[in-house]
């Protein structure tokens, strides 16, 4: 009985560990004797216009992010999703698990038909706290520097060269950077150090990797400083809305989801 009652508690004690790890409340290291724990992760599902695309969220992983033709495949490809972004966290030095049984359950599905990306979360509309955003800031930089390593040593020819079906490497490139300075902005405010760079960039004067390296480093520094205020602020514009949380969300989202597609298209690891 004392067994069971002890095992109880420790079983309790290592879910509530995880539910603060995964807020950015908590620096985890799981001894030995959990490792074969599952690991719950839910899932946030939005379909695009006319429902012809699938966009799943793992808020619990901000920036692991899944895009589909269906909803079931998005779902079906959550659980590889989840363990890549993971040996991302880990090569970074999280203290996390790739090996882990990982469990996906459906939280909610948003069917409004908006344009991918701009469904907003019960989590986005929270101030972002002080702990989480010194994470989240830590994840941007490490997700820079890993699409600058993706895309190092190729040369300009084969960064234009268009391939047979989507875009150039340079062109996804500059859609990465051209989104970061958009949300950026619709946070804190045109960002002369952010839009330098990156207006450069666009018109050819200064080399695309530089470019990306000065915006980001920009970027971070900014929000790395956001005020009590700007954590908690909410602002709306047309369709969109914006917090600290969302645009940090959707800035590791979607350099993750373009980083695997680089990454795929180069035979390389994201």
């Amino acid at each position: 009985m004392h067994d069971k009652r002890r095992d109880a508690r420790r079983e309790r004690a290592l879910q509530l560990a995880l539910i603060r790890w995964r807020r950015g409340q908590l620096t985890l290291t799981l001894p030995p004797q959990y490792l074969g724990v599952v690991a719950t992760f839910d899932l946030y599902l939005e379909s695009g216009p006319q429902h012809k695309k699938t966009l799943l969220h793992v808020l619990d992983l901000l920036g692991c992010v899944v895009q589909a033709d269906t909803t079931d495949e998005a779902v079906a490809a959550a659980p590889e999703a989840i363990r890549a972004y993971l040996r991302y966290l880990g090569r970074h030095g999280e203290k996390v698990d790739p090996d882990e049984k990982i469990e996906t359950h459906l939280a909610k599905h948003n069917t409004e038909g908006l344009f991918s990306g701009q469904a907003l979360w019960p989590q986005d509309l929270k101030p972002l706290a002080p702990s989480a955003l010194a994470r989240y800031v830590r994840w941007l930089d490490w997700s820079r520097a890993d699409l600058l390593a993706l895309v190092h040593g190729i040369d300009d020819k084969r960064l234009r060269a268009k391939p047979a079906a989507g875009r150039s490497l340079r062109d996804i490139l500059l859609h990465v950077l051209d989104a970061d300075k958009s949300y950026v902005y619709a946070l804190v405010g045109p960002l002369k150090a952010m839009g330098g760079p990156t207006n450069a960039a666009g018109r050819g004067d200064l080399d695309l990797r530089v470019a990306m390296h000065e915006a980001r480093r920009a970027a971070i520094d900014r929000l790395g400083t956001l005020t009590p205020g700007e954590r908690a602020r909410i602002r709306t514009s047309g369709q969109s809305t914006y917090s600290a949380h969302r645009v940090i969300r959707r800035m590791l989202e979607h350099e993750w989801e373009h980083r695997r597609e680089i990454a795929a298209r180069l035979g390389k690891d994201a």
